[in-house]
């Protein structure tokens, strides 16, 4: 009973998180940083990044990995004397002599880690990190020995985290991180760190079929050539260099069916009944067991990678002869089939063009990874130097059809690379704008003009649309001016046939109208019975700027559950719309749920994008997550600014601001939001990204008064003449954060008396609320101060802004019983102040960063402040002065 209570612990007996290895760091930098002295035990499958996730932290944390051996096996101890070793180098040439094991069973074994247990307490080492990679690879007697040993290291200063494959037995009792697979956005992210100028659209069709293991994923980056890395050329689809996979069929007949299905990324059932006796049968054997999955009168493998391997178990010769078979018995159903096969066994153009309407038809019918796997096959097989047909262009609009506007993008890319046709031109062009519009990229408008000039007069219809697009994707720029010389151009060619193309040119014109703050009629909603789904999503825009935002909520619903909705280029718009309505009506809650049915309903091939990362910043903001919040709107800037957009780069600079703002890192909010004055000096109005009143509340907090009535000045110039209750309610605000406290504190309370109901339970009413506090308490006002907070945070609460209610209860706990400083605080601001008592209690800059939500930078650089205000040199003496202060 004694020996299997002692190693009964082979299952955790707590929650175990599941995170990939990108999101496994950060947490496991904020749970040594939480102090926790308990093992940790980190366990993936082989490939999932166990050691990239340990050598990161291991440059992080400036600690040393113990790696096991296998070939060290064989040698009794030997994996504990290494870990001995590191703790101590002396140990591990004396283990004999320090340890002694007596018996090798359970119990002796139990006992000689009780023993190293009193051992390493007695060596008084200071805090120490062991970080062991493949722990499962030690030998049996070191294995069982940490078993018992590991969970009781409490109180030696000793961490231990590790990694296995598979935990070892008795490892269950300690507590565990399982890594998962990457992401698609990680899984891009990592490649690009390893071939930076890999193409995002190339990476996330590859990563359908390598999978998503870490290692195995960078070596399918890895084999492509150059340009095909960089999206110039096409890949070749599907993968055929991966191994061996477990869910090969053992029997020959399925080998054989699997073989056939394997050869196309879709197969008729028909056609296989032809080539197979009781086909029938074994498809519905492999459909129940999910190795087939069936679309319509269709089966294929969903599982690329053992596609892949079926096809590397059989001889290129097999491919041939099977293909050849099939091309021969291939359905009417879907002849454009039978030109993939017969793309394998000859070089006649004509079946590239017949490729191009195979994979438009798929397309079409929702086959999205076949069709794209068609026509990279199409594009792979046509020659470069020769006008694309038709079917080119239908493929690409398929695609941006069905939501795929990555794909879309990356095909007529190619097909412009040689010159066509005018109305293929102007279509193409149409796409790329398309493209432009999702992305937030720079648009070069003189490619377009050429185009409109040269072929305006024949193709109108098209060039208005053209045209039309590309005002849509400048407005979305923040570019009313450009976008209006697109409605210029595109109306200079009359009217439209059926009416609908130019009532949306002037939708468009109104928008750029509300962009640049010009004053007009309050637009009403439209009647859903007699307009076209499109004009409901433009108006639904158009409301939005003009701040109704309730009415643009309703028209965004309507139009997303419309029967006739199915552009999905226009269901995505939509969705981003009705995100950024949300977030300016302040309704966290809404704006979370609108963000969910935008990520539930994204394409098949998505992208990082300076739109998508600031989408999953602002998230993470609004439920107070600061640091992945501040790494995705790095992300989110760093795209931008390498797209050349100054309106997303602005964006994400200042969502970054205003979480610095809430966290109370005052210096780099204001360093940040000075940025985005600079980055929107030419965009004319402030509604557009609202971050006025957060630049003059930090530059209020930093102590930069001049700088906040300069901030204050700007704002009143440029809202002079246009009507806006955000304004009005955050100019006032402004304009009482920068008057002396007293007058401050007074004009605070009538502008919050002034609020109605709505105004009050609002976003800004609730920042009003929080700034009012903060005065409250420079006026010596700390009861009231509290009260003020609390009534803040519950407005927060009720909005669903998470951060701004924990970050305002903290601040507000604070108030009541705030104690008098000692003298050497008294020269410090608030925020010195804890600082410095973190110093005095003996925390580590990093355990200071950590528990005040700050950059270690920013940590060091306040300490540095407080060393000159107080004139001192060092940590050791500012210990020394806090101490004979409180003496």
């Amino acid at each position: 009973m004694l020996q299997r209570s002692m190693l009964r612990g082979d299952t955790p007996g707590h929650d175990v998180p599941r995170l990939s290895a990108a999101a496994a760091l950060p947490y496991l930098s904020r749970y040594l940083g939480s102090g926790a002295d308990t093992t940790l035990l980190v366990v993936g499958a082989s490939g999932l990044g166990k050691t990239h996730v340990l050598e990161q932290l291991a440059r992080r944390e400036d600690a040393p990995i113990l790696r096991g051996q296998e070939d060290e096996q064989q040698f009794d101890l030997s994996g504990l004397s290494s870990f001995l070793g590191l703790l101590h180098p002396a140990m591990m040439h004396e283990l004999g002599r320090h340890l002694q094991v007596c018996r090798d069973d359970d119990a002796g074994l139990y006992a000689a880690a009780h023993d190293l247990r009193e051992l390493i307490g007695g060596l008084g080492l200071p805090p120490t990190l062991v970080l062991i990679d493949d722990i499962d690879l030690f030998d049996r007697q070191s294995a069982a020995i940490l078993a018992t040993l590991l969970p009781r290291l409490s109180g030696t200063n000793v961490r231990v985290v590790a990694t296995a494959t598979t935990p070892p037995r008795g490892f269950g009792s300690l507590r565990q991180l399982h890594l998962a697979e990457f992401s698609g956005a990680e899984a891009e992210r990592l490649a690009k760190e390893r071939f930076p100028g890999a193409d995002s659209t190339t990476l996330r069709l590859l990563l359908e079929y390598a999978g998503r293991e870490p290692a195995t994923w960078l070596r399918a980056v890895g084999e492509l050539c150059e340009q095909q890395r960089s999206g110039a050329t096409p890949l070749a689809l599907p993968l055929t260099t991966t191994g061996s996979h477990p869910g090969m069929p053992a029997a020959e007949p399925e080998q054989s069916l699997l073989l056939d299905v394997a050869l196309s990324p879709l197969t008729h059932g028909e056609t296989l009944a032809a080539l197979h006796d009781d086909a029938d049968a074994s498809i519905a054997e492999l459909l129940d067991t999910g190795t087939l999955r069936a679309h319509g009168p269709y089966v294929y493998l969903h599982d690329q990678r053992l596609r892949s391997a079926i096809l590397r178990q059989a001889t290129k010769r097999r491919w041939r002869e099977r293909r050849a078979a099939l091309a021969d018995a291939v359905s009417e159903e879907f002849s454009e089939l039978g030109a993939w096969y017969r793309s394998f066994l000859t070089a006649d153009t004509a079946v590239a063009e017949e490729l191009f309407r195979a994979a438009k038809r798929a397309a079409a019918e929702g086959h999205l990874q076949a069709a794209a796997e068609m026509a990279e096959r199409a594009f792979a097989r046509w020659p470069s130097t020769v006008p694309h047909p038709p079917a080119v262009v239908d493929v690409c609009w398929a695609f941006q059809w069905a939501g795929e506007t990555a794909l879309a993008t990356r095909y007529g890319r190619w097909a412009l690379t040689v010159r066509n046709g005018a109305e293929n031109q102007l279509r193409l062009a149409a796409v790329q704008s398309v493209g432009a519009l999702s992305t937030g990229e720079r648009l070069f408008d003189a490619a377009d003009e050429a185009l409109v000039t040269l072929h305006g007069a024949r193709h109108r219809n098209e060039v208005k649309k053209l045209e039309g697009i590309v005002a849509a994707a400048h407005l979305e720029r923040w570019e009313p001016v450009a976008a209006r010389e697109a409605l210029d151009r595109a109306r200079s060619f009359g009217r439209s046939t059926g009416g609908l193309g130019d009532r949306l040119l002037a939708e468009l014109a109104r928008i750029a109208d509300a962009i640049e703050g010009k004053p007009g009629p309050s637009p009403l909603p439209l009647t859903t019975s007699d307009c076209a789904v499109e004009e409901l999503i433009v108006r639904a825009r158009l409301l939005s700027l003009r701040e109704n935002h309730a009415d643009a909520r309703r028209l965004f619903e309507v139009a997303l559950h419309h029967p006739s909705m199915q552009d999905r280029a226009w269901i995505a718009f939509a969705h981003y719309a009705a995100l950024l309505n949300e977030i300016a009506g302040g309704d966290f809650h809404a704006a979370r749920r609108t963000l969910d049915l935008w990520s539930g309903d994204a394409p098949w091939i998505s992208r990082e994008t300076a739109t998508s990362t600031w989408a999953d910043a602002w998230r993470h903001y609004s439920l107070g997550e600061i640091e992945e919040a501040v790494a995705m709107a790095d992300r989110s800037i760093d795209i931008a600014s390498r797209g050349g957009a100054p309106a997303h780069h602005a964006r994400a600079l200042a969502l970054r601001g205003v979480v610095q703002l809430m966290t109370d890192d005052v210096d780099a909010a204001l360093s940040d939001l000075r940025a985005v004055s600079v980055l929107t000096r030419d965009f004319p109005y402030p509604g557009l990204l609202r971050q006025w009143g957060d630049y003059v509340e930090a530059c209020v907090r930093a102590d930069c008064p001049a700088e906040a009535r300069r901030a204050v000045e700007n704002f009143a110039a440029r809202m002079r003449g246009r009507s806006s209750r955000w304004a009005a309610l955050v100019l006032s605000r402004s304009r009482a954060l920068v008057a002396p406290v007293p007058e401050s504190v007074r004009q605070l309370t009538t502008l919050v008396r002034s609020l109605d109901e709505g105004e009050l339970i609002s976003y800004e009413g609730a920042r009003t609320l929080r700034c009012l506090s903060a005065r409250q308490d420079a006026a010596g006002q700390p009861a009231e101060a509290h009260r003020t907070a609390t009534t803040a945070a519950t407005i927060f609460d009720t909005l669903g802004a998470v951060g701004w209610a924990a970050q305002t209860r903290l601040d507000s706990g604070r108030l009541p019983t705030r104690a008098s400083p000692p003298n050497a605080l008294e020269k410090l601001s608030p925020r010195e102040q804890e600082i410095a008592r973190m110093v005095q209690s003996g925390l580590r800059n990093r355990e200071i960063a950590e528990r005040l939500y700050l950059s270690l930078r920013t940590v060091e650089l306040r300490l540095t402040q407080i060393y000159r205000r107080l004139d001192i040199a060092s940590r050791a003496q500012l210990i020394a002065l806090l101490g004979e202060d409180a003496a």
